[in-house]
């Protein structure tokens, strides 16, 4: 049962990121509380306004690389009805022990973010986006969950786990 809801969950936020890419961000306008809630998990208006241009720029750029880098497309795998996450499995990847804040957060650490110019990273470095739908359901709440990914972005924090 809790895989139906995750699978509806996940039809919902990606007919949205159809919607989104479809009308060129127009939809934005029309369904501007699902989004909010979507990404930032915030209805106000003026708090969100400077990040909707630059959240559908980085939509358009993950779409494109999803489809066109293979190598990307395998490295990030996530099952349509996989649960949603807040933080990658403990069973799969742990911080690096010389790391120096080891509290299972991304304090510190970025990387990911900035290389992939990801709007909703604040200037001090703390995620806008975190606990939000797109986080928990996406990538970001599960990474990294295998070696591809802690390669694909350079990341120095985290590990995987062998055996």
């Amino acid at each position: 049962m809790r895989k139906i809801y995750w699978l509806s969950v996940r039809l919902w936020l990606f007919f949205l990121l159809f919607l989104l890419l479809l009308t060129g961000g127009l939809s934005v306008i029309l369904l501007y509380p699902f989004y909010a809630w979507l990404f930032v998990n915030n209805l106000s208006i003026s708090r969100n306004v400077k990040f909707i241009i630059p959240t559908i720029k980085t939509s358009y750029l993950l779409v494109f690389d999803l489809i066109t880098k293979k190598a990307y497309h395998e490295t990030f795998p996530i099952q349509i009805t996989s649960a949603p996450m807040m933080a990658p499995d403990a069973n799969k990847s742990r911080i690096r022990h010389d790391w120096p804040i080891a509290d299972g957060t991304c304090n510190g650490c970025t990387k990911c973010c900035l290389a992939r110019k990801c709007p909703l990273l604040s200037k001090n470095h703390q995620c806008l986006a975190y606990g939000s739908l797109y986080w928990r359901y996406f990538n970001c709440g599960r990474y990294p969950e295998n070696q591809k990914q802690i390669d694909w972005y350079g990341c120095p924090k985290w590990e995987i786990r062998h055996g």
